[in-house]
């Protein structure tokens, strides 16, 4: 079983938090309109560098994306320390009670190939835990958001909310990242589960958010940034959220990874992982480390 949520947030930081909620849905609306600017005119091709590590990429997009969101999130609420993906990190956040969490491009190897799955994530934490939580595709113009205790919207539709699962389905539909699926990291649940790739660690976790999937896992590492935001969302929506183990995910670490990521609803989230436990095996261990989304 997963372990208990940790405990509830003092409600002055919730208060906090959600009083900067319309705010944030603006500034993560913007860097979606800085996103778009930088696709290519038609017939041309993304600009792409590669960062170290495993299919990693970069592009313009992602670092204007990064400035513009940490120019405007420092200056709504400067008290939070900063940690982005394509930023340099610096360990004076682990004095500071709040912290933006921020992915200017969650899936960039998504977007550069033309699929869907992308998205600008921004997640507000205080002492560790996301107390809101923005996510903008800048692709399909959809947006999501939470606030701790009140729920979770895509915006424009209204409410959203896991699939009302009381039991494991006999083949649940897990989405799955590409490059796993290019390695095999999945052939053993084929049998058991229908498997669908999308990008963007984030936009993966909405899908479970809004009920058009079972369930996410990866067994690959995670970033705080890919996750903060999407968490929030997800169990809002009625969701647990765990790494690989069972366990609850905090963030603002030193080092701030997550190994693996089981994403379900609450009431099949220990089936769901066990599932992929025995059936995964000694394969885990060799996806922990080199896995992209």
């Amino acid at each position: 079983m997963p372990e208990p949520p940790p405990a509830a947030p003092p409600g002055e930081a919730v208060e906090t938090a959600g009083g900067l909620r319309d705010a944030v849905l603006g500034i993560v609306s913007e860097a979606v309109g800085i996103v778009r600017a930088h696709f290519p005119a038609e017939g041309e091709r993304w600009r792409v560098e590669l960062k170290p590590g495993p299919d990693d990429p970069l592009t313009a997009a992602d670092l204007a994306a990064d400035r513009f969101l940490r120019e405007r999130l420092g200056s709504l609420f400067p008290e939070a320390a900063m940690l982005t993906e394509e930023s340099e990190d610096h360990l004076s956040r682990l004095d500071r009670s709040w912290v933006w969490v921020v992915d200017p491009v969650d899936g960039t190897r998504s977007l550069v190939e033309g699929r869907k799955g992308v998205a600008v994530s921004v997640a507000l934490v205080h002492d560790g835990l996301p107390l809101l939580g923005v996510l903008g595709n800048p692709v399909t113009g959809e947006s999501f958001v939470a606030v701790h205790g009140s729920g979770a919207q895509e915006v424009g539709v209204g409410t959203i909310g896991v699939r009302p699962l009381k039991a494991l389905p006999e083949r649940p539909l897990i989405v799955v990242s590409a490059s796993e699926s290019r390695r095999g990291v999945w052939k053993p649940m084929e049998e058991v589960a229908e498997l669908r790739i999308v990008g963007s660690t984030a936009y993966k976790t909405a899908e479970v958010a809004r009920g058009e999937a079972d369930a996410y896992v990866t067994p690959g590492p995670r970033s705080e940034w890919d996750i903060a935001a999407a968490q929030l969302i997800a169990v809002e929506a009625g969701a647990a959220v765990t790494d690989l183990e069972g366990r609850q995910i905090r963030y603002n670490k030193r080092r701030p990874e997550v190994r693996g990521l089981v994403v379900a609803p609450s009431a099949v989230h220990a089936e769901l992982r066990a599932l992929v436990l025995e059936r995964l095996g000694g394969a885990l261990k060799e996806s922990w480390w080199g896995s992209a989304c």
